[in-house]
């Protein structure tokens, strides 16, 4: 073989080996031809064992959206690249990774047949963790994993814009912690920021899995109760305030019984602004704090009903 020829595969060789994507060489049979290291590395396979296999053997690539194979359904049918993103590569060693890249014809040299394709992907795994975390970061409430208002309120939005067009049942509670601004008195932050973590941990032990629920600021929550009449939810609401109620805090040397100013609004059509709503479960729960605390008011349109004490 001609030196030069010999040099420009090993430097071509070396090139591919070291760049940071994968890369597979495919025939018009799906076949591999060829895999660089990064490929080697996400796929489990040598180099030496996947050429000659089918590429759907070495390579499990599955469409996030749809769960179908990638190939041989994402191959491009003329030389327009055909791209793809968020796929789901399982590796021979057990690994899953999220990967995002390209596929292209190679033409022959002649232009007299079709040799296969070249397919160029890149790991976006870390990416996909690091943006789920930062859309976690400012959609939730840092202290108690609780949804914060900035997205609870257009969630909120969305139940009463669907309530419009559609006949449901749901129901928002809201309620404070009586006790808090006593137990945050001389700087003890720690335990009132530990009490929050803790009524957090007993409103997700009472509530189902499609419920919303959120921290607003300091000791105001709120949970959507969905598919909920106002009868179940005051019970639900009355069974969360009575684990409140028989809770023993103790923190940082305070020790102390809790309970729960609560108030009840039925999510109907007649709502269209959801400030409507946050504010009369605001009403209810400021009127069962004046009676006391430690109860349930439920609000209507024309008239508040208590429960508890």
């Amino acid at each position: 073989m001609d030196k030069n020829i010999l040099y420009q595969e090993r430097l071509f060789s070396a090139i591919l080996n070291n760049v940071h994507d994968g890369i597979i060489a495919i025939d018009q049979n799906l076949l591999i031809m060829f895999i660089n290291r990064a490929a080697e590395r996400m796929s489990g396979w040598t180099n030496e064992e996947a050429e000659g296999n089918i590429v759907s053997r070495v390579f499990n690539l599955i469409e996030s959206q749809n769960l179908f194979p990638l190939i041989p359904g994402g191959l491009p049918r003329d030389e327009n690249p055909q791209l793809f993103r968020n796929v789901i590569l399982k590796s021979h060693n057990g690994e899953t990774f999220i990967v995002e890249g390209s596929i292209t014809k190679i033409q022959s040299v002649d232009d007299n047949g079709l040799p296969g394709y070249v397919m160029v992907f890149r790991d976006t795994s870390e990416m996909k963790k690091l943006s789920a975390a930062i859309d976690f970061q400012a959609s939730h409430d840092t202290l108690t994993g609780l949804f914060n208002r900035e997205s609870f309120v257009p969630k909120l939005q969305e139940i009463l814009e669907d309530l419009q067009r559609n006949p449901g049942s749901h129901v928002l509670l809201g309620f404070d912690i009586d006790q808090y601004q006593q137990i945050c008195q001389g700087n003890e932050v720690v335990a009132g920021d530990e009490l929050l973590r803790e009524v957090a941990g007993i409103i997700h032990s009472h509530i189902q899995r499609g419920d919303i629920s959120a921290r607003f600021r300091d000791d105001i929550f709120a949970v959507i109760l969905r598919d909920c009449t106002i009868e179940e939810a005051v019970r639900v609401a009355e069974r969360l305030r009575e684990t409140v109620r028989d809770f023993q805090f103790s923190s940082g040397g305070i020790s102390c019984r809790i309970s729960l100013s609560m108030g009840l609004l039925a999510l109907t059509d007649a709502y269209t602004d959801p400030m409507d709503v946050l504010q009369g479960v605001d009403q209810a729960c400021s009127e069962a704090k004046q009676q006391g605390g430690d109860r349930l008011v439920v609000y209507g349109s024309s008239f508040f009903r208590a429960a508890g004490g």
